[in-house]
């Protein structure tokens, strides 16, 4: 009797053990079943950050942008510049066929243009529109606002010449003319206009868009440099 008692009682011990076991699995399976879905804060937080990474990428581009039109541009404008050093040496007629004395680029209202002077007239060789977005300011000495900033090459050595807010494109007005030397190169009397600068002075041009620029200094000598 007494071992018939033991051995229910074994046996009651070891369901009771099964159904302890069994109680806990079904709760671990019911904490991970719980625990596939996410909460609304969570989901909040996920949103934020994906909006926080869609707004600095969207940032960026429009950064990237900027500079890439303020480069363009400067890039191009140096181009003229150049190319007009090199036609003035090469003493090239424009594409009317005129002599021309002169090669010149011109900046204002945000645009550039390669011009050449000779006796009685000026062409536009070519015009260049700068984007929209894009503006480029002059300035004398890199700190006094002026309306326009132009730079004459003479033929046939390229001597620079600088000049701000009026052009001299009349080859009688501003008095280009051949020297007296061997050479017989064109000068500007700089008697005959107020406006040339020389010594330290030089013009700078300033492409500028949204928080981007890039400057471009002309010096008297013609050097150019950028900034």
């Amino acid at each position: 009797m007494a071992e018939s008692s033991q051995k229910e009682y074994i046996i009651t011990s070891s369901e009771g053990h099964i159904n302890s076991k069994f109680e806990t699995e079904n709760s671990k399976l019911s904490f991970r079943l719980r625990r596939q879905g996410y909460t609304l804060v969570e989901m909040a937080v996920v949103m934020g950050i994906i909006g926080v990474l869609m707004l600095l990428s969207v940032s960026a581009f429009f950064s990237l942008r900027e500079q890439s039109m303020v480069d363009q541009v400067t890039e191009e404008l140096l181009s003229v510049i150049r190319e007009a050093q090199n036609r003035a040496t090469s003493i090239s007629p424009d594409r009317e066929g005129n002599d021309t004395k002169v090669w010149a680029v011109s900046v204002a209202n945000n645009n550039f243009s390669l011009i050449s002077l000779y006796d009685g007239g000026v062409t536009t060789e070519r015009a260049n529109i700068s984007p929209q977005q894009t503006t480029i300011s002059v300035s004398g000495s890199g700190s006094t606002p002026i309306d326009s900033g132009h730079i004459a090459y003479a033929s046939p050595f390229a001597e620079a010449y600088l000049l701000s807010n009026t052009l001299c494109s009349d080859g009688v007005l501003c008095n280009w003319s051949k020297s007296l030397k061997p050479t017989e190169e064109w000068e500007l009397n700089p008697i005959t206009v107020d406006n040339l600068l020389t010594g330290e002075e030089f013009l700078q041009f300033t492409v500028a868009m949204g928080n981007h620029n890039s400057k471009i200094i002309v010096r008297p000598n013609g050097d150019t440099e950028i900034e």
